[in-house]
């Protein structure tokens, strides 16, 4: 009996000597009889506030220390918007003076910049249940050189302005929105903008609508390959040329829009991508000088200008006695710019050589000709000068030279 009475009791004491004792996080127990809980609370600017990506985000907490015996810590937690914990930041009570003290906590800035969204903030100490707040990631930005710079906001709109050409990137996770870019949904480049260097926005699958301003004459390659989402490109309207690969990928892409600036269209721009119309700004005529074409991979080509339809027709065309040139005619024609001839050794005009005449008034050419005994083709038609380009009427009926 007296050994059972000595085990509860020492069974009493031990629950006894438990409740006087206090588990703090980090391992440290003080006796509960000797603490004065310290308090947290969250400074009402930070409520709803925002930040840019690359900005270190402060977090103004106001802890009260009520007794030089106070301790634990105080806690800041950042959630993201799948409730992953993404950063935190604590610090201990016992090194605060006693009373009312401002401290602030820091999500700091690592080599990778902050994603874009809400964010909900959580603080607490070992002995207050502290609070909660929410705060956003609503823009990023930076430069791209010495001249250009990109801003990202919260609706997914990815904006380049300033003035110049913009650099090539080797990998598309060399960009710097990089970590941003499953948020781009929109690509706007500003006027004073005159190129987009290559791979500048490749993989960017969430990415639907591009304006591109006029000042850019050059797309690199890859620039928008593997945008799963982009269904329509309208091009610039002083762009030159296609480049390789610029929308490989771009499975989804069914409408690209081409200005008459366009003069080539290299191999593999739009491989891989499921195009069905090209809306082009020219004419018929003038879709036929563009070089490369064939690479529209057999999409319909719907063109806003007609031929000019001033149609002339050749009149003669005469071999010289050297053999080596013969003289063209053909019937003058107003309202036009010149006349362009073209002619070859073959019927089908492989391999043709093409030659302007820049004066409306003149009707007929010399032309040059390789082969002494072969028998030539040519056909005449009028061009007329229009801004970005020329426009055609069709060709004459073909004359021989024989």
């Amino acid at each position: 009996m007296k050994r059972t009475l000595k085990v509860l009791s020492a069974l009493v004491a031990t629950i006894i000597a438990f409740s006087c004792v206090t588990i703090l996080d980090g391992g440290q127990t003080v006796e509960a009889a000797s603490i004065t809980r310290a308090t947290i609370r969250l400074d009402s600017s930070f409520y709803g506030s925002s930040y840019d990506a690359s900005e270190t985000v402060n977090i103004p907490l106001i802890v009260t220390k009520y007794s030089s015996s106070d301790y634990g810590y105080y806690y800041a937690n950042i959630y993201d918007e799948n409730d992953k914990k993404v950063a935190y930041d604590s610090g201990s009570i016992s090194n605060l003076s006693v009373g009312t003290t401002n401290v602030t906590v820091f999500w700091k800035i690592s080599s990778k910049p902050h994603a874009l969204g809400t964010y909900r903030l959580e603080y607490y100490t070992s002995y207050d249940s502290g609070g909660s707040a929410i705060f956003y990631i609503s823009t990023a930005s930076g430069k791209i050189g010495t001249n250009l710079k990109w801003t990202l906001d919260f609706d997914g709109v990815l904006t380049i302005s300033g003035s110049g050409t913009m650099k090539n990137f080797s990998y598309s996770s060399d960009t710097p929105w990089y970590a941003q870019q499953d948020y781009i949904s929109k690509v706007v480049v500003k006027s004073g903008v005159t190129s987009i260097g290559e791979r500048a926005f490749r993989d960017c699958n969430n990415l639907q609508k591009v304006s591109i301003a006029s000042s850019v004459k050059k797309i690199g390659e890859y620039a928008f390959a593997d945008c799963t989402n982009l269904e329509s490109v309208t091009l610039p309207s002083k762009l030159t040329k296609l480049n390789s690969w610029v929308f490989d990928g771009c499975n989804n892409l069914q409408t690209v829009t081409i200005p008459i600036s366009v003069k080539s269209i290299e191999y593999g721009a739009f491989d891989d991508t499921d195009l069905s119309v090209v809306k082009y700004k020219g004419s018929k005529s003038m879709w036929s000088n563009i070089t490369g074409r064939k690479y529209i991979n057999g999409a319909k080509v719907k063109c806003s200008m007609k031929n000019l339809k001033s149609k002339t027709s050749i009149t003669s065309s005469k071999r010289q006695k050297n053999r080596e040139c013969a003289l063209v005619k053909w019937k003058k024609k107003s309202g036009i710019t010149g006349y362009e001839i073209m002619y070859s050794d073959s019927s089908n005009f492989s391999d043709a050589k093409k030659v302007k005449v820049k004066k409306a008034s003149t009707t007929s050419k010399v032309i040059k000709l390789q082969w002494r005994y072969s028998t030539y083709y040519v056909k005449v038609r009028t061009y007329k000068k229009i801004s970005g380009g020329y426009n055609y009427s069709d060709w004459s009926k073909t004359k021989k030279i024989k």
